[in-house]
């Protein structure tokens, strides 16, 4: 469960290409779902043996995704909208895989090292 093998290296593969397209194009709207329109599409999802990491991704590109609204879509008029830019949201990626978002005390600090990668991101290249 906690080793890097074929699988987990498949899956990783798969998860890794799925984030690159959506970083890629323009983020979709998507758009609510009912519970109960979830429910019939998507069943139970907590279970004893698990969906499996390949069932949870193709459920989370196919379903779930479809069924938030994307909160970086230019039409998501949120009183706090998102707005990302494709360097913050790589960036994010190596916060989570270092496990630096778990606990208070990294969370102070994660949040720092992101609010400074934020900062270069926006310098001119010439800085």
């Amino acid at each position: 469960m906690h080793e890097f093998d074929e699988e987990i290296d498949a899956l990783a593969a798969k998860i890794l290409e799925y984030s690159l397209v959506r970083l890629k194009k323009d983020p979709p709207l998507d758009g609510p779902w009912t519970y109960d329109e979830l429910y019939a599409e998507v069943g139970e999802t907590i279970t004893e043996s698990g969906l499996g990491g390949e069932k949870a991704l193709d459920l989370f590109k196919h379903v779930l995704a479809q069924a938030c609204i994307s909160t970086d879509h230019p039409r998501y008029l949120a009183f706090i909208p998102s707005a990302p830019t494709e360097s913050s949201n790589l960036f994010d990626l190596v916060v989570i895989v270092t496990g630096k978002h778990r606990d208070w005390e990294t969370d102070r600090k994660s949040t720092r090292l992101n609010s400074s990668h934020l900062k270069l991101s926006r310098m001119p290249s010439s800085a």
